[in-house]
């Protein structure tokens, strides 16, 4: 299995998908999944420093923390350096 069948069958398991970025990765991300048919709900920044990427809202971790269930599924969508942080910043909730 690649990691793009991981990916794809990673969204299958959830109602929304997220991508934590909404920098240069996040794009892609978004991208690939609207190329497979998978709409994204939105883009999570830890500091919103925008409202929307292409047409998608962005949202800060803080918006969107007191909604998070388990049928939301986040994509970890940007540069490997700051996933430990990422990661811990989304543990919190």
């Amino acid at each position: 299995m690649s990691c793009f069948d991981g990916l794809l069958e990673f969204c299958s398991i959830y109602k929304y998908i997220y991508c934590y970025g909404a920098g240069y990765i996040g794009e892609i991300v978004g991208d690939f999944l609207h190329k497979y048919g998978i709409e994204l709900k939105g883009y999570i920044e830890t500091e919103k420093s925008k409202d929307y990427l292409n047409n998608v809202k962005v949202y800060s971790l803080e918006e969107i923390a007191l909604n998070l269930n388990n049928e939301i599924g986040i994509i970890v969508s940007l540069d490997e350096k700051y996933h430990d942080t990422i990661l811990l910043n989304l543990s919190k909730y």
